[in-house]
């Protein structure tokens, strides 16, 4: 499900989130995006098959945004796995940049802006990862936060050419 008005201007960044049975920790997700304020994105959600309210709660959320929140889903909502599923996300992204946010994460409202800022200084860096910090239940069912520090590969140029990676924020 493209723009209405497809003339418009191409967004700068296409945001990618693959969905699969999660709908609650979905919306957390979408949240996060719409709050950037680096505003000049799309938000591109290809489900794989999901049997839960997913389509539903997109489908309200694009009510509120129907020129950034696109839909999609593989033909007869088939289950086609996580690969088919970003290559279905990937075909359909329009942004310069492309960057990739899980349904079960989030993001802090500068995430965008710290990201494209970084490959519109250096046009010579086409990746760039970031640290995060991991939340989430322990062994034995104790709750605790994990700090551990990974790198994340988030935000890519969308044509070919060398790469040289960056790490930031």
């Amino acid at each position: 499900m493209l723009p209405a008005n497809p003339e418009k201007h191409p967004p700068r960044v296409s945001v990618v989130m693959t969905s699969y049975n999660q709908a609650d920790l979905l919306a957390e997700a979408i949240q996060s995006v719409l709050e950037q304020t680096y505003q000049d994105f799309e938000i591109l959600v290809v489900d794989d098959g999901s049997r839960d309210h997913t389509l539903e709660m997109v489908e309200n959320l694009r009510k509120q945004r129907p020129d950034n929140l696109f839909l999609f889903t593989h033909p007869g909502h088939a289950n086609k796995g996580i690969v088919s599923t970003y290559e279905l996300g990937m075909s359909k992204a329009r942004g310069e940049f492309v960057a990739f946010l899980e349904q079960d994460d989030s993001w802090p409202s500068n995430y965008l802006a710290e990201k494209v800022n970084i490959l519109t200084q250096f046009p010579q860096v086409g990746v760039v990862f970031s640290p995060y910090k991991l939340v989430g239940k322990g062994a034995f069912g104790l709750d605790m936060i994990l700090h551990q520090w990974l790198l994340q590969f988030t935000i890519v140029k969308k044509k070919n050419h060398s790469i040289i990676l960056a790490t930031c924020c």
